[in-house]
């Protein structure tokens, strides 16, 4: 298993749900993704969209014991298995840049197209590409 999650939202270290993981966190590295993020509450949701011009900027976080974390992070995100319509998110693996350059694959909580759509009445754009912009 990967030990790796690119984090955008309440994940992020400093955020609320950071304590969650904090125990398991050997590393948190900046990073960012192409995509779009919405609004949905307190938290965002993201969709990967690697054609996209949209920054989405978040963390790396190298974990120590990930079974455990993942676990803990997987009913933070209401995510059962993959593809499970219960699934708030979907959690999958994604290139994820590194602002120097390079590349880490790691593991991230989307947002399907098809949730979206489903959800699109209710959902709204975040503007700007950090979830801590929003909050400003």
């Amino acid at each position: 298993m990967n030990n790796k999650v690119f984090v955008y939202g309440t994940l992020r270290a400093g955020e609320s749900n950071f304590r969650l993981i904090k125990e398991h966190v050997l590393r948190v590295t900046p990073a960012y993704i192409y995509g779009k993020m919405y609004d949905v509450g307190d938290y965002p949701a993201a969709v990967i969209d690697p054609g996209s011009p949209n920054v989405i900027y978040g963390e790396i976080i190298e974990l120590d014991n990930p079974a455990i974390a993942f676990k803990k992070m997987d009913m933070l995100e209401e995510y059962y298995r993959p593809f499970d319509p219960r699934n708030d998110y979907e959690r999958v693996e994604t290139e994820v840049f590194l602002p120097g350059g390079g590349q880490e694959r790691c593991y991230i909580y989307v947002y399907t197209e098809e949730r979206v759509k489903l959800l699109r009445h209710e959902l709204k754009s975040v503007n700007g590409s950090s979830w801590n912009r929003k909050k400003e």
